[in-house]
């Protein structure tokens, strides 16, 4: 789970920037003859927040819930894989005393060989096949979490002002900014609110 919650992160973090792009004039699109402080006039006066991505990570509902349910099945998946290498084994060693005590021929043992061999790789096709669905629901579940939140974003600052968003972590190149610049609290209680007001909707529908 510490990956999937790394995962979300760097999506965080790549949202956040990509907001910063869309919302500010990039040097790169400049005239290569412009100056630095040209380049950077744009950015004069302009409104900046920050959101900590670390909190959006531990505490927005919509990703908990997946996470979670996620979490549900693996668990579901890995008795079921349990049950069926305790199932393997068991008839494994069941074979082998009868093989040992001759009640066994040559051609059922080599027959027997060839059956436990199949079972063993189709087990491990099945544990294959569920790590790759489990990255790729993972992927998916952040995309839809990235698409949220640059939803809830775009609104935002547009309403508030924004010009730029920036996304803080620990060990991230912000090293200090104003209390007041901070605006995860509320951005995180709309995202939680659009959230759960999509649930009442669903369940009310239903």
């Amino acid at each position: 789970m510490k990956k999937r919650y790394l995962l979300l992160v760097a999506y965080f973090g790549f949202m956040l920037a990509s907001c910063d792009k869309n919302t500010t004039t990039s040097p790169a699109n400049n005239n290569t003859a412009n100056t630095n402080t040209e380049a950077a006039a744009p950015l004069s006066g302009a409104k900046i927040a920050y959101v900590n991505i670390d909190t959006l990570a531990m505490r927005y509902d919509y990703y908990l819930e997946r996470k979670d349910k996620l979490s549900k099945e693996e668990e579901i998946f890995a008795k079921r894989i349990q049950e069926r290498e305790l199932n393997l084994r068991s008839e494994y060693e069941n074979f082998a005393k009868r093989a040992q005590a001759g009640l066994v021929s040559e051609i059922e043992m080599q027959k027997a060989q060839l059956e436990f061999q199949q079972k063993q790789q189709n087990l491990e096709g099945d544990i294959q096949a569920r790590r790759e669905g489990i990255l790729a629901q993972n992927q998916k579940d952040l995309q839809e979490v990235y698409s949220r939140i640059w939803k809830f974003l775009e609104g935002y600052k547009k309403e508030r002002g924004y010009n730029i968003v920036l996304g803080y972590q620990e060990g991230s190149a912000i090293l200090y900014a104003e209390p007041e610049m901070d605006i995860t609290i509320p951005v995180l209680d709309g995202l939680n609110a659009a959230f759960k007001s999509e649930k009442d909707s669903t369940q009310t529908a239903q």
